[in-house]
């Protein structure tokens, strides 16, 4: 089934559809302009770099997953030089406190000599916050982070505190199983809206990265900003509006729910493999996420193809394999894979 040309969305008169035509092409031109400045600074990571981008757009939260030294770290303060966002970092180690996150309320002498309670705000309270090895924190540290990423507050003592806006955590991972590393757990994966692997480049790339960073021109080069202050809420704005069927709706909630055993619609061999499903946040990431794709290619509709672009980013990080499956050489890409091609898409409603 092509439901591309079954989906137009609502109808909308001469002056909107001249509109919504400005507005694409100052949103791929900004989205452009973007990514070509951070990847000038960043080489053979465009895939990663596209998919933050489109994360930050969407309002979400990137998990980065993959070995030192590819540009991970660099990758956050590009972003943030590009964008005109402010910038902060956090090292994770196993003795970091959550207060050193979040930040914490301190005995201040004033004018009189009294001593009276300031909030100083933690790094968490940056636009872009590059959490650097999050699985080296303690588990208690990670947790620091949940209400700031699903809230966008932060509450000390019985104060409530409000983070800017737009607001990124960019963390990176060390893949699971390295020395002093702690699992993520299933609520603050969940958190993030998609998990990105970054790999190793080829020879060819590797050769640049090495040249950037040892004394080539590259390694002087700074960042230009790059797009305006109100391009990033007028971004993230035109995204909500992208037109999603109600068909595509229904197919994103049957993929999630195909997941699940104890579901009545399991789709095996793919639940059988699974020991831990996605939930609803992994359906409302694909549509964010779907909705810039379909942004980024001069549409104003979601398609099923934009929807089977992200799944992998958006539900992987949110599954977990059983024993049996790693057993078999099954890994959670591959099942997300078996899903897209097991669960068929409903068929839409034509209005008479």
């Amino acid at each position: 089934m092509n439901d591309e040309a079954l989906i137009q969305g609502p109808e909308r008169d001469p002056a909107d559809e001249a509109a919504l035509a400005n507005a694409l092409t100052q949103f791929n031109a900004g989205l452009g302009a973007l990514a070509d400045e951070v990847a000038r600074h960043i080489a053979g990571q465009k895939p990663v770099i596209r998919a933050v981008i489109s994360a930050l757009l969407a309002g979400g939260h990137v998990l980065l997953e993959g070995p030192p030294g590819l540009g991970k770290t660099l990758l956050g303060r590009t972003l943030a030089g590009a964008t005109g966002l402010s910038f902060d970092r956090v090292q994770c180690t196993p003795d970091l406190m959550p207060a050193d996150v979040t930040g914490t309320n301190v005995l201040v002498p004033d004018a009189n000599g009294h001593q009276q309670l300031v909030f100083r705000p933690g790094p968490i309270f940056a636009q872009i916050v590059l959490v650097d090895e999050i699985n080296r924190a303690v588990p208690r540290t990670q947790s620091a982070m949940l209400e700031g990423m699903q809230e966008g507050t932060v509450t000390i003592g019985t104060r409530t505190h409000q983070l800017p806006e737009p607001f990124l955590v960019l963390a990176t991972q060390n893949p699971h199983g390295d020395e002093g590393t702690y699992r993520l757990p299933e609520a603050q994966r969940d958190r993030f809206m998609v998990q990105v692997r970054v790999e190793q480049p080829p020879a060819g790339v590797l050769a640049q990265v090495i040249d950037r960073t040892t004394g080539g021109e590259g390694s002087t080069a700074r960042v230009t900003r790059r797009l305006a202050d109100d391009f990033i809420p007028k971004a993230s704005s035109l995204a909500s509006q992208v037109y999603v069927a109600g068909h595509l709706q229904r197919w994103v909630a049957d993929l999630i729910v195909a997941c699940d055993r104890s579901s009545k619609a399991p789709l095996a061999p793919v639940a059988d493999m699974l020991e831990l499903c996605p939930g609803p946040r992994a359906g409302q990431a694909m549509l964010a996420m779907a909705r810039v794709q379909a942004l980024a290619q001069g549409r104003t509709a979601i398609g099923r193809r934009h929807l089977k672009a992200v799944a992998e980013a958006c539900l992987c990080h949110r599954m977990q394999c059983s024993p049996e499956a790693l057993v078999r050489g099954l890994d959670e890409r591959m099942l997300v894979r078996q899903l897209l091609e097991g669960v068929s898409v409903p068929e839409p409603q034509v209005q008479a």
